[in-house]
């Protein structure tokens, strides 16, 4: 059996991930503070990302075991990244991991960035997964990297909160007219895909840009949610103009409201229509599918 080990196992994505692989690999998974899924392929090992003492407490361990693959799902999420200017858990902590992943000899890395890396204007999370990305590249490991768009899924808390406000009012602001293009994609095709990278060799050393089946604007997505829970929504644009001051202020005052100049700018940016690669050859399922869950609250 492949041996993996993760971060960001007790985060939304690595929770799907070990639901999908701990039948598939035996999956040594970091915790910072409380460990996630118990499973007898899931071995728990505490580690702090921004502590070299730690990966090099861990180390005799996980060279024991010889292991082949790393995901790298953990890092700092967008609101964190605007904390004090806190992504070292982003950019120090991959340079620990690939420091780590050389000595134990892996075959290969795989790192969840996001696709805000491509975007014009970068933030504090959007530069930290870039620096991130181009340490990984300059390691000599094997590698492959993931730009995904939003990740939709039963479990992700901050979509979760978003359905939840969509379903109860009747007036949702927005920013912008909200003409953006959007192109989310399930929790589950991503996980496929990283499965994908662990198994296919042609994606070894290349970076990827992962996206949904669907493109839809962000009124219409709202609305689409609001109306698969049986509401009917009026959306109030505000200018980004008027908001861009205030987001400032909070992103530095209350970073973890989640509304900073990097959020904004993401929220009313348009990327266009995204293609499948060859490489790629996983069908990922439509927005309609994507958000059936909603029926069932």
């Amino acid at each position: 059996m492949k041996k993996i080990l993760l971060t960001g196992g007790t985060g939304f994505l690595g929770e799907e991930i070990l639901k999908e692989f701990k039948n598939r690999y035996l999956i040594f998974s970091i915790f910072r503070k409380k460990k996630g899924i118990e499973s007898k392929n899931i071995k728990w090992i505490k580690l702090n990302l921004k502590n070299e003492l730690d990966f090099e407490k861990n180390f005799d361990l996980l060279k024991k075991e010889n292991i082949d693959y790393v995901i790298h799902a953990g890092g700092s999420t967008p609101n964190r990244a605007y904390e004090e200017g806190n992504y070292d858990a982003t950019t120090m902590g991959t340079r620990f991991l690939v420091e780590l992943s050389k000595k134990l000899n892996i075959k290969k890395i795989i790192f969840i960035s996001s696709i805000s890396v491509t975007y014009k204007k970068k933030g504090p999370y959007a530069s930290s997964k870039l620096i991130a990305e181009d340490i990984i590249k300059k390691s000599g490991l094997n590698y492959t990297i993931l730009r995904p768009e939003t990740i939709i899924g039963e479990n992700a808390k901050d979509f979760r909160r978003l359905a939840n406000i969509l379903k109860e009012k009747k007036f949702f602001v927005i920013i912008g007219a909200g003409n953006n293009l959007n192109q989310p994609i399930y929790v589950k095709d991503l996980v496929n895909i990283i499965h994908l990278c662990i198994e296919n060799h042609k994606t070894d050393h290349k970076t990827y840009s992962v996206f949904g089946q669907d493109c839809m604007t962000t009124k219409d997505f709202l609305k689409k949610i609001a109306e698969l829970q049986g509401n009917k929504i009026t959306l109030i644009a505000i200018p980004k103009f008027i908001v861009y001051p205030f987001s400032i202020l909070l992103g530095v005052v209350a970073p973890r409201l989640g509304i900073n100049p990097e959020r904004v700018y993401i929220m009313s940016y348009s990327k266009g229509y995204l293609k499948s690669t060859e490489d790629l050859k996983i069908k990922t399922i439509n927005i309609e599918k994507m958000l059936s869950f909603l029926k069932k609250d």
